[in-house]
């Protein structure tokens, strides 16, 4: 019954007055209603009055009443205590409030209590953090990102707590932003304690010194996104005196205009010339395409941008013209290459490489060319979780050995200790590479997903060689001091 609604919440000091009234009459309109035995209609004026008024304990405890009256007792609970935070001025027990929504994946609930949370105490980095985790969850990036931001401006070194089966401490340079590894189900919390350090707000907060670590992880892995990250781990590194995982100037390889070259030269892989333009710089986009030597179709999209955000493709010159008119942030463009196969659907495949070993993740299959996992509607046909059985148990057999020896050849030029690759196969059997680096996601179905769930052991085999190459960077880590 929460919803996350940050109106009024950042209303200048002189305004103070008029909120008051504004929450007095949504409390009044509450009452009002309560009293009329319209239950359900008396919960959203009593919300909206602690939009108005989020640091009121009052209002929360008259909310819990109506909530409490409509039979949402978790919500109650939740007003009540707020209630009781608020007053003692305990912005944790807040998080921790919001924390039991998040469990649960009600991230409009959690959002709600982590913004109080904010308010409460604006220095609490933690605050922010989590209030950060909701918007994404929320689809509101943007605002994600100015939350994490402002967290690491705060405190830019976060310790995982310690665990008695933990074999290693890994310090994980990362960035405030989306621009990272996800590491949450690559490095689980029972085997490796994290050490995130944000590394280009240097050291501020309450820890002011690195604690001790076995190994560095550079989970920085957009080089669009993250520039002033990979250039401050790039400072770091030949200090760090531990073996270093993923170093920064590989990762500065991977940007999609940089890939072809890396690439260039591989038997049996195709990767689709890539130029970035500059609506600023002066230069049409009609121009810029034909200045790249790219032919139609050409595809665009927004430097920095992922999962089909903003991905367009154009056929001709006059829908380059049209395209091309009030844009202002930077663009890749691409020769667009069709990948459709002989049954008229598109494939997409991804293989992770582990310590330059590729080993396959998912095949995505659908109808439309801009093809990402979530949106091939890949749990209602089971002849398409067969093909992709298929490809999990044996990527070579189903690609051919010659495609599969050539994914192999991709791991070997990124020279990443992570990452992986996006891509499909032409009708003459080429590998079409749509993307390569390092900020692929990988992670293990739940368990109630009874279509999905049998990808579980091809990804504990990811997890497996991951851990695997850990363990052995270590050995060779206290070798080389030794």
């Amino acid at each position: 019954m929460l919803t996350l609604d940050t109106a009024g919440v950042v209303a200048p000091q002189d305004a103070a007055v008029h909120l008051d009234e504004v929450a007095s009459r949504l409390l009044a309109q509450g009452h009002a209603l309560l009293m009329a035995g319209q239950i359900e209609e008396a919960i959203k004026p009593l919300q909206q009055a602690t939009v108005v008024r989020p640091l009121e304990p009052g209002l929360y405890e008259v909310l819990a009443n109506a909530m409490q009256a409509a039979g949402h007792d978790a919500d109650a609970t939740a007003a009540r205590l707020a209630a009781q935070a608020i007053r003692e001025r305990a912005a944790r027990d807040l998080i921790a409030i919001g924390t039991s929504y998040a469990r649960h994946k009600q991230w409009d609930a959690a959002g709600y209590w982590f913004l109080r949370a904010v308010l409460l105490d604006p220095d609490m980095a933690d605050a922010h953090l989590h209030m950060g985790i909701a918007l994404h969850e929320l689809g509101r990036d943007d605002e994600s990102e100015i939350c994490a931001r402002n967290a690491c401006m705060r405190q830019s070194i976060f310790i995982d707590q310690a665990w008695p089966t933990q074999r290693r401490a890994v310090l994980v340079l990362c960035t405030s932003g989306q621009d990272n590894v996800p590491l949450q189900f690559l490095m689980p919390a029972p085997f490796s304690r994290q050490i995130r350090w944000t590394i280009e707000f240097g050291i501020v907060g309450p820890v002011r010194e690195l604690p001790s670590y076995d190994l560095v992880f550079n989970a920085i892995g957009d080089t669009d996104r993250a520039p002033r990250g990979l250039e401050a781990a790039a400072r770091f590194v030949p200090k760090a005196g531990k073996p270093v995982l993923n170093p920064p100037d590989r990762i500065l390889r991977t940007s999609r205009d940089q890939i072809p070259a890396l690439l260039a030269g591989l038997d049996g892989v195709h990767v689709p010339c890539t130029a970035r333009w500059d609506p600023g710089a002066g230069t049409s986009l009609t121009a810029s395409i034909a200045a790249a030597g790219l032919q139609y179709p050409v595809t665009i999209r927004p430097v920095g941008k992922h999962g089909g955000a903003g991905l367009r493709r154009l056929d001709s010159g006059q829908e380059a013209e049209e395209a091309g008119r009030g844009e202002k942030g930077e663009m890749y463009l691409s020769r667009y290459c069709d990948y459709r196969g002989a049954d008229g659907y598109f494939r997409k495949y991804r293989a992770v490489f582990v310590d330059r070993e590729p080993l396959p993740y998912h095949l995505a299959i659908g109808e439309n060319w801009v093809l990402h996992y979530v949106t091939a509607d890949m749990r209602a046909h089971a002849w398409k979780t067969e093909e992709e059985r298929r490809f999990l148990e044996d990527p070579q057999a189903a690609l051919g050995a010659a495609a599969w020896a050539a994914v192999r050849e991709i791991g070997k030029r990124l020279d990443l200790d992570y990452c992986g690759v996006d891509f499909s196969l032409l009708p003459d059997g080429r590998v079409l590479v749509f993307e390569a680096n390092a900020t692929m996601l990988v992670h293990a179905e739940s368990g109630e997903d009874e279509v999905l769930r049998f990808k579980n052991p091809y990804v504990q085999r990811i997890f497996d060689a991951f851990e695997g190459m850990l363990a052995r960077r270590m050995v060779q880590g206290r070798e080389r001091r030794s």
